[in-house]
């Protein structure tokens, strides 16, 4: 199905311009071809509404398009869902993403004074999913014709005060600060410990700032050879613990906080040393094997502008993320 809706996705996105245009009528009308009806939903009732093709080869969701909707199915649907229905619950969901397609199509069967029936969320859930396809398409055709579609656009424009510069500016020492950091909640079981098959889904992310694990896995060697930045730990677990007690005693003392005169304020500084643990040792890595995917690794701005994110394969925060982020700003 997906296949099928992706093979008629440009046709859909130029039906889509031309009905935004007002020019869904122009054009002359084959004779031959014979109108057909068909059962369409809108906001507050549903009606049985007549659709005349341009020519026979036009394919049924053109023809829908042209006239503000969209069908169920991308063969022969058998409902069709206005334009109007759909851009309403993408606002209403941008603004409570909790709002779920199933509780919007049980507020539109009260609307309608319907029964609610099951099969009626599968389809709106398809004609939702193409109907974002079609708005991503024509941004993609405004991005091309603004010469926005460059690689790392997204990046590179996500903070104006961070990345935009003005003729004879005087260069800052250090033009840009951004933060990295990982979060374990987004975890991935792996599929050895699911039940069932695994189902390939070959659609792809739809921003340039998520950075896919084959170009995370182009930094391993270098990070393998820089050892002098990563220096190995080796021994037992009390050597480690001892480093890392030195460690923490060498960053107190670069913070100066032997000479503070709140007392408080250094307490408070060491316990933190002692429970922050996700930069740690290896010897207290504890991490489950049954997950894929660990969580993620994101870059910000210091205005909150997310520039980079990626997937923790099996790991924690580790350096070749920094280098990834590193090598994507330079």
């Amino acid at each position: 199905m997906n296949k099928e809706w992706e093979a008629q996705l440009p046709i859909l996105v130029d039906a889509y311009l031309t009905w935004q245009a007002g020019l869904a009528e122009a054009g002359l009308k084959d004779a031959t071809v014979k109108p057909w009806q068909m059962l369409v939903v809108n906001f507050f009732n549903t009606e049985i509404r007549t659709f005349t093709p341009l020519s026979a080869c036009a394919c049924t969701n053109e023809v829908l398009v042209r006239g503000r909707f969209l069908g169920t199915a991308p063969q022969l649907p058998m409902v069709a869902i206005s334009f109007q229905v759909l851009e309403a619950y993408r606002q209403l969901h941008h603004i409570c993403p909790r709002l779920s397609i199933y509780a919007q199509v049980k507020a539109l069967c009260r609307l309608h004074a319907v029964p609610f029936n099951r099969p009626l969320v599968e389809q709106f859930s398809v004609a939702y999913d193409v109907y974002m396809d079609i708005l991503h398409g024509v941004d993609r055709l405004i991005a091309t014709a603004l010469d926005r579609n460059t690689p790392n656009w997204c990046m590179l424009n996500a903070c104006a005060p961070c990345l935009y510069y003005l003729d004879d500016e005087p260069l800052l020492k250090y033009s840009l600060l951004a933060t990295m950091d990982g979060n374990q909640l987004l975890k991935l079981v792996d599929d050895q410990f699911r039940s069932g098959h695994l189902r390939d889904d070959g659609r792809s992310a739809r921003t340039g700032i998520w950075i896919l694990p084959e170009e995370v896995d182009r930094f391993k060697n270098e990070v393998r050879q820089s050892v002098h930045t990563t220096p190995s730990v080796q021994g037992t677990e009390d050597q480690v613990l001892d480093q890392d007690d030195e460690a923490r005693d060498e960053d107190v003392a670069w913070l100066d906080l032997a000479e503070a005169e709140d007392e408080k304020l250094q307490a408070s500084v060491e316990v933190c040393t002692e429970r922050w643990c996700n930069a740690g040792p290896e010897a207290r890595e504890k991490m489950f094997a049954l997950f894929a995917v660990t969580g993620v690794f994101v870059c910000l701005c210091r205005h909150g502008h997310l520039l980079l994110i990626c997937d923790m394969i099996r790991s924690r925060e580790l350096y070749v993320y920094l280098n990834i982020g590193l090598q994507a700003m330079s």
